[in-house]
């Protein structure tokens, strides 16, 4: 292959890693804790870690997963509720959002108060989001608002975006796919200058 279609493949490569995925604010995470966020498709930036904590709405006994999401959501309202989320002969999980009194109606603007969101996944595999396959007669609403295919899902609400993933390791993120590329680059780049110099000492 010709230096010049490498570097043909290498730019490709970082184009698809920096163009927009959505014009909107996107959260990347999944059942054992991981948060990260995205603007308007820019490189994912890591978040502070889900939290295992009593239930705020009160309605599971024992711990569940919390992600705080205010630090990047202050000039947001997010309305309480729930998003459930649908799999595989029924309800696979549930989106809860919520504020520290576990109000289920209603908006909270995220700069004046937490902004809360809880992962329940109805199933027993040990990860830190999952409760059990316990009923779901808790949720605030039974309409399925994300559907779960191949472990993933993704949960739109105006200029916001959920994608999450259940029993499945997330895709690389932008960012990783970009350093990916800049240290092909780097290497390729290096190797090609060591090439032209041995060609030189050769030569002379």
């Amino acid at each position: 292959m010709t230096k010049f279609r490498v570097l043909v493949l290498l730019v490709g490569a970082l184009a698809t890693c920096v163009a927009p995925l959505h014009a909107t604010l996107i959260f990347q995470f999944d059942e054992i804790g991981d948060l990260a966020y995205s603007l308007s498709g820019a490189p994912y930036v890591p978040m502070a870690d889900g939290v295992v904590e009593p239930d705020p709405t009160g309605n599971i006994t024992g711990g569940v997963l919390v992600y705080n999401l205010t630090p990047e959501l202050t000039s947001y309202d997010l309305f309480n509720g729930d998003a459930p989320i649908s799999g595989f002969g029924g309800l696979a999980g549930d989106l809860r959002f919520t504020d520290p009194a576990g109000d289920l109606t209603g908006s909270e603007a995220c700069g004046t108060t937490q902004c809360l969101m809880v992962f329940y996944v109805f199933d027993s595999n040990g990860l830190a989001a999952d409760i059990g396959p316990v009923s779901t007669s808790f949720l605030t609403t039974q309409v399925p608002g994300a559907a779960l295919s191949a472990g993933q899902f993704s949960y739109p609400v105006g200029a916001l975006a959920y994608d999450g993933t259940i029993n499945s390791v997330p895709e690389p993120a932008p960012a990783a796919m970009l350093l990916f590329s800049l240290a092909a680059f780097a290497f390729l780049h290096k190797r090609s200058k060591a090439t032209i110099r041995s060609k030189v000492t050769i030569k002379r």
